[in-house]
């Protein structure tokens, strides 16, 4: 379940990466910690540094990321907008999040 006391979106940046951190972020969890979540699921090696850059739109998303963080994402969004997203099964939500990222190379 999100948790979205912890990351509040402001109507203002409604987007995939604030989404993201609103269901990963648990209380007492850094940004940086995100990160390394994300790096250890995707073998991948980004840095603060790079998130910044998405964060403020400076540098796209790596599909790769893209696609993580809209799985990620996409009950919390759902939902957000009054979705029952407990009566659609994670296979489900899964296949919506790849119908919504490019295709792979």
């Amino acid at each position: 379940m999100p948790n979205q006391q912890n990351h509040t979106i402001s109507p203002a940046k409604l987007n995939l990466i604030e989404s993201w951190l609103a269901v990963v972020l648990i209380p007492g969890m850094t940004t940086a910690q995100a990160i390394r979540d994300m790096n250890a699921e995707l073998s991948t090696r980004y840095t603060p540094q790079d998130f910044g850059k998405w964060r403020r739109a400076d540098r796209p998303l790596p599909q790769t990321v893209q696609t993580y963080m809209m799985r990620c994402s996409v009950a919390f969004a759902l939902s957000s907008e009054g979705v029952d997203t407990l009566a659609v099964s994670d296979e489900a939500l899964d296949r919506i999040a790849d119908r919504l990222t490019p295709p792979k190379p």
